[in-house]
């Protein structure tokens, strides 16, 4: 097992209460951190560049954006409602362009309150995380606070009409290639996130962003507001909570054939699809039951996990690994066919979410506590047909991964809080 450290300058020392956030590009991995913005060359394993900026560098990773050839690292940050996208060298750290995004005017949207009153707004942003495009997401969620008639309490209403914004830039001069927004969007919190696969209910049809000219291409008629969409290749998902079950649907963005099924199952109170490979998805349902949905609209079968399921990758006619993330935090591995769980291993407490294609591999990694001592951590390492699962005994928290290896913080205690500035790369490809 090839190893070595990069050793990464600390933040100031006024700033070392802010989480670092990572991203690759191309053969350089940035580390922002309070005020502190440096490049490291992974080749070489050194430090090739340190930046310092005004307040406001991210803090976390959905704030932060690598084009896959090396060449542009982006830095999003926000100050009452307004972002500054910065574009940045990833080789020599040098400040290429700035692009500042203000949010639309959403007065429009708030009809529904009472004439005259203005609403405090949630204004929430973040990177798609998409190598080949820079693409920013943008919500804003007005709402209105009542309090109770003995002024101790309140209750935050919203007026549900939020607004989703994506603008996409040019990630060599910043400029705006387009700019598009979704009123009432389903699954606004889904779409703000960096895992958005372009797809909205748009005045009751189910629509699919069109990446190149921003506009939304309707595919078929939703009837009513699905719960949760997805895609999951040519494959497009949706689904709807229904009285004693699930509504059903797929769409086959090739033809335009569509398929509709029912799922009974009483007791239904939240529902997410997630992507699971080869036009497929799995459901997840409440909090501990997963279904997996078949191009034809049919759940072929239900497991249970013991957490939140927080990521799902599935290759072509390969099992469906599932990252459950919180107490009882593990990763499972179910027959695509069948169901039957083929991998359950323990990873590390609220670590979930890191569930990764090792670049340049068939290889799935994924934080694990193969020890009670969570400085030391370890690693879970899978090929993606299911077999060959192997624990390392290397740093968990996983920052990205690079020509087949994985980069880890150097040290984390027991909450995933990092101990050291540095991070350890492994090669966790056998021979």
């Amino acid at each position: 097992m090839d190893q070595f450290r990069v050793s990464l300058p600390a933040p100031p020392a006024s700033e070392l209460g802010f989480p670092p956030s990572f991203v690759r590009s191309g053969p350089y991995l940035v580390r922002g951190a309070g005020t502190q913005l440096v490049g490291a060359d992974l080749r070489s394993a050194s430090v090739v560049w340190e930046a310092a900026a005004g307040p406001g560098w991210p803090d976390a990773d959905e704030m932060m954006w690598g084009s896959g050839d090396g060449s542009c690292v982006a830095v999003v940050t926000g100050v009452r409602g307004r972002l500054t996208v910065r574009g940045v060298a990833a080789e020599t750290g040098v400040v290429r362009w700035q692009r500042v995004i203000s949010p639309a005017d959403t007065r429009e949207l708030w009809s529904s309150l009472v004439a005259g009153e203005m609403p405090e707004v949630e204004r929430r942003a973040c990177v798609l995380r998409r190598a080949d495009m820079l693409v920013v997401a943008l919500l804003s969620n007005p709402f209105r606070i009542e309090r109770t008639e003995s002024g101790e309490g309140s209750t935050h209403l919203s007026t549900g009409q939020p607004l989703v914004e994506l603008v996409r830039l040019d990630p060599v001069d910043g400029g705006v290639m387009w700019r598009t927004g979704v009123a009432r969007a389903a699954c606004a919190s889904i779409a703000l996130s960096h895992r958005f696969g372009g797809l909205a209910c748009c005045d009751g049809a189910i629509s699919s962003l069109d990446w190149e000219t921003g506009r939304w291409v309707p595919l078929t008629d939703a009837g009513s507001q699905p719960d949760c969409l997805a895609r999951s290749g040519p494959i497009v998902g949706a689904v709807w909570r229904e009285r004693g079950g699930l509504r059903l649907a797929t769409l086959d963005t090739r033809d335009g054939t569509v398929r509709r099924g029912e799922h009974r199952e009483r007791g239904i109170a939240r529902v997410v699809a997630h992507p699971a490979g080869d036009g497929d998805f799995l459901l997840a349902i409440n909090s501990r039951t997963v279904a997996f949905l078949d191009v034809s609209a049919s759940i072929r079968w239900r497991g249970r996990i013991g957490a939140y399921v927080y990521g799902v990758m599935g290759a072509p006619g390969a099992p469906v690994f599932v990252d459950a993330a919180g107490a009882g935090a593990a990763l499972y591995a179910f027959g695509r066919g069948t169901g039957e769980v083929l991998v359950h291993e323990r990873s590390a407490l609220g670590a979930g979410g890191d569930l990764t294609l090792v670049d340049g591999t068939d290889l799935l990694a994924v934080s694990s506590s193969s020890r009670r001592d969570y400085g030391a951590g370890g690693l879970l390492v899978v090929r993606t047909d299911g077999t060959g699962l192997r624990r390392l005994d290397v740093p968990h928290g996983i920052v990205g991964t690079f020509r087949g290896a994985v980069i880890t913080m150097a040290e984390r205690d027991r909450d995933c809080r990092p101990l050291s500035d540095d991070v350890v790369v492994t090669g966790v490809t056998e021979g």
